[in-house]
């Protein structure tokens, strides 16, 4: 099992409007590094290719407004994992934003994809950061 936490940010936006903008699917284009390619989506699920790791398919599982976003992968992704985006109110004008990552994979398989997957998980927070203060 693979763990990672993409590294905490502070959003200058209300947590309410983060959690709406991070709870569409549809949205996340924007946020997707340079390592993620042919992107689609619709509201509550979505695809696309990792370079060097394939194609992945989500599902939004759960929601708990404003505070937590949890994704799921799809049977038609290769590796079982769950996509958590949590959410905190710091004041009512800013939010504290974090990724979780967690993959069912083998030692050896981690050792080659916790790098690629840690670079996702944080510019997924950076760039969620920068759309929402843009809003």
């Amino acid at each position: 099992m693979l763990n990672l936490t993409g590294r905490e940010q502070t959003i200058v936006c209300p947590v309410e409007k983060v959690f709406a903008f991070a709870s569409d699917f549809r949205n996340f284009s924007d946020l997707m590094p340079a390592q993620v390619y042919d992107y689609t989506a619709a509201k509550d699920s979505c695809k696309f290719n990792i370079a060097g790791l394939g194609t992945v398919s989500m599902l939004m599982q759960e929601q708990y407004a404003p505070v937590l976003i949890r994704a799921i992968s799809t049977k038609d992704t290769p590796v079982n994992f769950e996509l958590q985006v949590n959410l905190k109110n710091l004041d009512g004008l800013s939010t504290s934003a974090s990724v979780f990552v967690s993959a069912d994979i083998g030692a050896m398989l981690a050792l080659l994809v916790r790098d690629p997957l840690q670079q996702i998980a944080d510019q997924l927070v950076q760039k969620l950061k920068e759309a929402c203060e843009g809003i």
